[in-house]
């Protein structure tokens, strides 16, 4: 079976059709969803009916932005809610997904993104529908399966902080024993090697791991798109970077194949009109800034220069 990895779509609809046309060409049979559906950019509909009419039930998750969808209460809404001051200024919240501190802590731009989003959705019955009756907390846990040999978990963000942890490549020394080491504490009785299927840095990631007596070894791979990498007996974690906004210099949509009979995974970087999610954004008075995160996709502060030196020469397109 060969299953199409999307995570952090992020209402950028070029960039989900670009993508799925590249899929109509890969033979893909099914699809797992890593959240964050909505959130930055104009079109949330076409995401949330993607995933709602493509993917199974048990095979997507929420990601934060689309908690804070849920949580985010807007003049009209019968829900009273909870007043907070955050660093876009005051909102009414559930504060059921994400704590009141979380909140305070948001900046302005996603949730005026997503007050756009809402707007948006409010003019579509099916896709609101789903949203209101699908966000639930059961959404944001970690979910498990078993396919030819090989346990796989699917979460947002990390197994320790289900939508507010960054994993990235380069956190060997804490951060990356921790997901194997919550791998194995949450196996049970499997024999079977574990995967963590993640999202939320917008940074296609793949990491090995190895148990040393009572402590994982990693080892992160410097991911080239189109090679295929094999899994084999090993454990590991695999990010498909971001389909709706890149973080890693190369502007580029991204997603991952995963071929579980072949036990291996491919990385895929697709063209998109990036000008015309811009174009829309600034159309829709979204924020200017978020504008030039599809122009320019820069890397996040956090990367070493040696990972920024990968991605510039594994085929970015941006100098």
């Amino acid at each position: 079976m060969k299953i199409a990895i999307f995570s952090d779509l992020h209402a950028n609809l070029p960039a989900l059709r670009a993508v799925l046309e590249d899929v109509s060409n890969r033979e893909i049979d099914s699809f797992w969803c890593l959240g964050d559906m909505v959130g930055y950019y104009t079109d949330p509909v076409e995401p949330l009916m993607f995933v709602k009419r493509n993917v199974d039930e048990d095979d997507w998750v929420m990601g934060n932005h689309d908690a804070m969808l849920a949580d985010l209460l807007l003049p009209g809404d019968d829900a009273d809610g909870v007043e907070i001051e955050t660093k876009g200024g005051k909102i009414r919240a559930h504060a059921k997904f994400l704590t009141p501190e979380d909140w305070q802590g948001t900046n302005a731009t996603p949730i005026q993104a997503l007050k756009l989003n809402r707007l948006e959705l409010d003019l579509h019955a099916e896709s609101t529908e789903f949203w209101r009756n699908q966000f639930t907390s059961q959404r944001i846990k970690p979910r498990r399966k078993n396919l030819n040999g090989r346990d796989y978990v699917r979460v947002h963000a990390s197994q320790n902080n289900y939508l507010g942890r960054y994993i990235y490549s380069w956190q060997d020394e804490i951060l990356l024993p921790k997901e194997f080491e919550t791998l194995n504490a949450n196996k049970g009785n499997s024999i079977f090697p574990q995967t963590l299927c993640f999202g939320h840095t917008h940074v296609p990631t793949l990491v090995f791991g190895e148990k040393n007596k009572n402590e994982f070894k990693t080892e992160s791979v410097f991911v080239v798109p189109e090679k295929t990498y094999l899994l084999g007996a090993r454990w590991a974690l695999i990010n498909p970077g971001s389909i709706g906004q890149s973080r890693d210099g190369d502007r580029r949509a991204s997603y991952a194949i995963l071929d579980t009979d072949a036990q291996a995974v491919t990385f895929i970087r697709v063209e998109y009109p990036y000008r015309e999610t811009a174009h829309r954004l600034l159309q829709k008075g979204y924020p200017e800034g978020l504008a030039k995160k599809l122009l320019e996709a820069p890397p996040v502060r956090e990367m070493p220069e040696v990972w920024k030196n990968h991605h510039a020469q594994s085929g970015a397109t941006l100098v």
